[in-house]
């Protein structure tokens, strides 16, 4: 869908054209939380002439500042660093949303898209060790676990990936690789498999522990929920005067994100692979966009 700066969709109009699969697909409430304000932010920013690309280095920028003042050893400018990461994650979503209404897609505005997932993912586990660190002396003890969640948030971000990178090296060449090798997609960790495990149980009271359990761990690591936690935390700093509660959310998130990782590990390596190999040759056999080429 066009659209000219002289004519902006009706809100309705626009979420249907900027967003409907995408809500659609995931009904994590978060995720429609944060659709349903930037559809806002959309449509007042499609009456002006900033680009997708001038919205993802902003976000970019406001991620930097947030990620610096997460660091501070005074909760109360970690406090807003972390509204300010929510802020980026909400500039986040109207890029993608501005440069679906205009179909101006950029390969440079995806990579510094994906950078900031990177950035970010691993820059709020690392500035919050560092703050409760270095102004509550808490044990070094927290600084490995810090590190290790942050180095996991980001290898769980290129685990998702990583068959689509085999995919478009070997798999296009040699399809048999994915075809040879019986999988079930429903059995991985990555986001179109969750999906596929929720449309495919009639009543959620059918879905199976294990995917119940790994619905939990996907929505606890995503970037929001990770951003929320740690905010919380630092608020009751704020009206308790001690850190116990911050650092114990911390400890808490750090280590879901890194069995979380692992979990993901063990998936790719057990099924996920072939799954998501089979899923994308399945996509390009029908001409159907990935995810991956999706900003």
């Amino acid at each position: 869908m066009n659209t000219s700066q002289n004519r902006v969709p009706p809100i309705a109009e626009l979420r249907r054209a900027a967003q409907g699969s995408k809500v659609a697909a995931d009904k994590r409430w978060w995720y429609v939380l944060f659709r349903r304000i930037s559809i806002y932010l959309t449509w007042a920013l499609l009456h002006t002439r900033v680009t997708p690309n001038h919205v993802t280095i902003a976000s970019l920028i406001v991620a930097s500042i947030g990620l610096v003042m997460v660091g501070a050893t005074n909760p109360w400018p970690a406090f807003i660093g972390y509204l300010l990461l929510l802020l980026y994650h909400l500039l986040d979503r109207v890029d993608g949303e501005i440069a679906r209404i205009r179909s101006t897609y950029s390969l440079y505005g995806i990579y510094l898209d994906n950078a900031g997932h990177y950035v970010t993912g691993a820059g709020v586990f690392v500035a919050t060790t560092y703050r409760l660190t270095a102004g509550a002396g808490q044990p070094r003890m927290l600084w490995l676990i810090g590190v290790i969640a942050g180095f996991a948030a980001v290898m769980a971000r290129v685990e998702k990936h990583a068959a689509f990178h085999l995919f478009s090296q070997y798999v296009i060449e040699r399809p048999s690789l994915a075809r040879d090798l019986e999988s079930s997609q429903h059995g991985a960790l990555t986001r179109s498999a969750v999906r596929s495990s929720r449309s495919a149980d009639a009543k959620p009271s059918r879905r199976s522990l294990v995917a119940a359990a790994r619905d939990m761990a996907l929505a606890l690591t995503s970037f929001p929920s990770v951003a929320s936690i740690l905010l919380l935390g630092t608020l009751a700093e704020i009206v308790s005067g001690g850190t116990s509660v911050a650092f114990w959310a911390l400890i808490a998130i750090a280590l879901v994100q890194i069995g979380t990782y692992v979990a993901l590990e063990a998936a790719m390596l057990t099924q996920g692979l072939a799954s998501e190999s089979l899923r994308l040759l399945d996509e390009l056999s029908n001409d159907e966009p990935t995810d991956e080429s999706k900003r």
